[in-house]
């Protein structure tokens, strides 16, 4: 298991031995369960002998001889973090990354009993120290509408990535199954159950999503009886200091918002759809502008870290695109999660699909209107 050390194994232990059961299939599992149910479904047809090192490292040794080293960040580790800057300077553009310095923030904030959110940092390295692999993503315990704890949380991912010399050998799964194991061990010392595990994607990827946790895109039923897409849409992730909108360069992109659910659900309701997705408008772009998670009861309150009029804007701009989406959806009160096949059958079947286009299928103009 993906655990930082024996004690880490004690707590596991006790986590799973408690916990609220929740319907899988036709078991009752509770909430630990039911993530290892999937931790070790993700790590099925892989063939690494796992032994956790003293240091914490999770060693993986394959049949081919292969050895790598998967280790979680517990806090702003300067080399760790530049190793890992550079191995994703070589998939992306130094723009299209956040800078080291923000990644050593998002670590610090593990040491911050303010904060709500759990900051997940993941890498793989070979046997000769190289980085081969890396995965972000955040535990976000929810809240409802009016600011209140909802008692569950998400786990929203940013990004995995394998080195393409590397892909084939099942460490994005290995990297997967830890990030479920310690988002779970997250979601138990917030006394509550992960959920979700969510994401924002575009179409490209879809299809090696639905692989990885059973993440698909969610529908739901329009007066036309057509399954519709909601158009979400992922804010700026950078805001002008002067005048609030976006920063030069940073915009608004659609995407699809992928879900996988711990219990095994393919059917989720509007509130819990809503409440993922302001999760994750909190916890990427609210934050951007209000000092921590704990700062604040009302995420869309004016009581931004200075209270200056551009950062309340920056807010206002990230409300209106959460408002859009929440007056599309309307007043559906269940939500259907489909794989990219499950809709392809449908299709044949009769079923008509109207489909939100993320930003790799249309022209996007960056302030919003597409």
């Amino acid at each position: 298991m993906g655990l930082e050390s024996e004690n880490e194994m004690e707590k596991w232990a006790n986590w799973k031995a408690g916990g609220t059961p929740a319907e899988t299939g036709n078991e009752q599992l509770t909430n630990a369960a039911a993530i290892e149910k999937i931790s070790n479904e993700l790590r099925q047809g892989n063939t690494y002998e796992r032994t956790i090192l003293p240091d914490g490292r999770i060693e993986l040794k394959n049949k081919e001889g292969e050895t790598f080293f998967l280790e979680a960040l517990d806090g702003p580790k300067e080399k760790e973090v530049h190793e890992i800057q550079q191995f994703m300077e070589k998939v992306f553009n130094p723009d299209e990354i956040d800078p080291e310095e923000v990644t050593m923030e998002c670590l610090q904030t593990l040491n911050d009993p303010r904060e709500r959110a759990n900051y997940l940092l993941q890498m793989i390295k070979d046997n000769k120290g190289e980085v081969v692999g890396v995965m972000n993503a955040a535990y976000i315990p929810s809240r409802t509408e009016g600011g209140e704890n909802s008692g569950y949380g998400v786990t929203s991912v940013g990004y995995v990535m394998v080195d393409p010399e590397q892909q084939g050998k099942g460490l994005a799964r290995e990297l997967y199954a830890d990030l479920y194991e310690r988002a779970g061990m997250a979601a138990q010392k917030h006394g509550e159950e992960m959920r979700f595990v969510v994401g924002e994607a575009v179409s490209t990827v879809e299809e090696t999503l639905n692989k990885l946790g059973d993440r698909g895109r969610v529908y739901f039923k329009n007066a036309q009886g057509q399954w519709e897409e909601p158009q979400y849409v992922q804010p700026p992730l950078e805001y002008d200091a002067d005048n609030g909108g976006a920063a030069e360069g940073a915009g608004s992109s659609p995407e699809h918002f992928m879900v996988g659910t711990v219990d095994g659900r393919r059917t989720i309701t509007r509130d819990e759809f809503l409440t993922s997705v302001r999760s994750v408008y909190e916890y990427n772009n609210v934050c951007a502008v209000k000092e921590h998670m704990d700062g604040y009861e009302d995420m869309w309150a004016k009581d931004t870290i200075s209270g200056k009029p551009s950062e309340v804007k920056s807010v206002e701009i990230i409300k209106g695109l959460y408002d859009t989406l929440a007056k599309q959806v309307g007043g559906a009160e269940e939500f259907r999660i489909f794989s990219a096949a499950e809709r392809k059958q449908m299709k044949s079947q009769g079923e008509q699909f109207q489909e939100h286009k993320s930003a790799d299928e249309l022209e996007w103009d960056e302030s919003g209107v597409g």
